[in-house]
């Protein structure tokens, strides 16, 4: 009972997603935290529960030897989960920040403005724990799916509401007003959609019944355009990016027959057509009177948007290097910003009137600022050993009879290509935006699966 209870809270608390509080001062960002962190610590407890009084100690297996020897847990840990071993530790290196911080107990539990001190990315790491604990099977990962297409299908539903000022929705109004969703920010809106789109597409490589196939490719069709409809550039070339780290897999994997060449076929038209585009973006006049054609036909670091992040981004490398090792502090690249403040942000002929930051708008150079080099390379490593892992398990390798051999393979070459583009994609994107909670559940919930199904691999099942 109580596993169920915790896997019940887990579910939970992927909908503070949903969460809008019209009548608090930051509508869509107190409720969100505050849903989230008492979902996540229910699970927690409940899991701590079960554990005590519930499961079956004796099945507990022994710990593993080597050469007669038992090998230490972490070193266990190391060659058997590496990025449940990454991923522990950037949150290590998040509380280690916060403490030699400028300001530990705000850098700890932060504020009502962005909710994101090191408390909140503890509930963010448990999520990726507890989601690698209790989701075991393809079918549970399929349901958790289901459950975050339906989520991603209520910010969609949220922000038409919104765009067609229904009375009690919250948001920008009309289409072509960047729209936001539940979530309040159009670039987090677009980001969520990237996710929101792998969902759909992996679950249909796995579904056989014809008119779910039809539905499923639906909500990949209204979560792309929703993500156009947030005029999010971060998000737009990121999703490219995945899209083609996927095609470039999918070309070289692929056995010689008719879906290798389509795949080499696609990524040829791919960059041509791209480079087409980047080529032409600046001719296309005749449609340069919509604003949302405008906002992708000036995807280009000339402009202010840009500028913008440049300064930004330097005053992140100014703040590290005045304290390089563990940065200032999770939510302190205000404080930095205002100290390294660079005057161009008061250009009388800048097209921008934004004039102070509280992020850099890059998970770069914010970790680089707040947690330092050691956050930063924390964080780094995490995705550093999902592709070490990825290409580990999935390569061939040549027998001497010069046959090939893989890994017992439980994916295909299309699934597995959906799984290296997600984090491409995430890591562009995260070039010029920063993580909020809606990426950072996303984000934890992808690396759970991903780790998941990596484990697998030379498994018979």
């Amino acid at each position: 009972m109580f596993l169920k209870l915790s896997k019940f809270f887990l579910y939970l608390s992927l909908f503070s997603v949903l969460i809008v509080s019209p009548t608090l001062y930051f509508p869509y960002i107190v409720g969100k935290a505050v849903f989230f962190r008492i979902a996540v610590e229910l699970a927690i407890v409940f899991l701590a529960i079960w554990w005590a009084w519930e499961a079956d100690s004796r099945r507990a297996k022994p710990a593993a030897e080597e050469g007669g020897k038992k090998v230490g847990w972490l070193r266990r840990l190391a060659s058997e989960q590496p990025l449940t071993l990454a991923v522990s530790a950037f949150g290590i290196a998040a509380v280690l920040a916060c403490i030699f911080g400028i300001n530990p107990w705000f850098s700890f539990w932060s504020n009502f403005e962005r909710g994101e001190g090191g408390f909140q990315i503890l509930n963010y790491i448990s999520l990726f724990f507890l989601a690698g604990v209790l989701f075991k099977s393809e079918v549970e990962w399929s349901r958790v799916f289901k459950v975050m297409i339906g989520i991603s299908l209520a910010v969609v539903a949220y922000g038409l509401l919104a765009a067609f000022n229904v009375p009690g929705v919250i948001g920008p109004q009309g289409l072509l007003s960047r729209l936001s969703g539940t979530l309040g920010n159009a670039d987090y809106a677009g980001t969520f959609m990237i996710f929101a789109i792998f969902y759909s597409i992996y679950l249909l490589t796995k579904e056989k019944m014809r008119w779910m196939k039809w539905l499923l490719w639906l909500t990949v069709v209204v979560f792309f355009i929703f993500m156009l409809l947030t005029q999010t550039r971060g998000a737009i070339v990121g999703l490219m990016a995945g899209v083609f780290a996927f095609l470039v897999y999918g070309a070289f994997k692929m056995q010689k027959g008719r879906a290798k060449k389509w795949f080499v076929g696609l990524t040829i038209t791919f960059i041509v057509l791209g480079g087409a585009f980047f080529a032409a973006q600046h001719s296309l006049d005749k449609v340069k009177n919509c604003s949302i054609c405008d906002r992708y036909l000036h995807i280009s670091f000339n402009a202010y948007t840009f500028q913008n992040r440049f300064w930004a981004w330097g005053e992140a490398v100014d703040a590290w290097k005045a304290r390089p090792v563990l940065g200032w502090g999770p939510e302190e690249f205000s404080a930095a910003f205002d100290k390294y403040f660079n005057t161009n942000y008061f250009n009388p002929n800048s097209a921008s009137n934004e004039t102070w930051f509280d992020r850099a708008h890059s998970i770069y150079f914010d970790y680089l600022a707040e947690t330092g080099i050691i956050g930063l390379l924390a964080y780094i490593s995490i995705f550093t050993v999902f592709f070490w892992q990825f290409f580990s398990k999935t390569k061939k390798k040549v027998l001497p009879s010069g046959e090939h051999q893989t890994h017992h393979r439980h994916l295909s070459v299309v699934q597995e290509g959906l799984i290296l583009g997600v984090p491409v994609a995430y890591l562009v994107q995260g070039i010029v935006l920063f993580d909020v909670l809606p990426t950072y559940i996303s984000v934890m919930l992808f690396l759970a699966f991903a780790n998941f199904e990596l484990k697998r691999y030379g498994q018979r099942s």
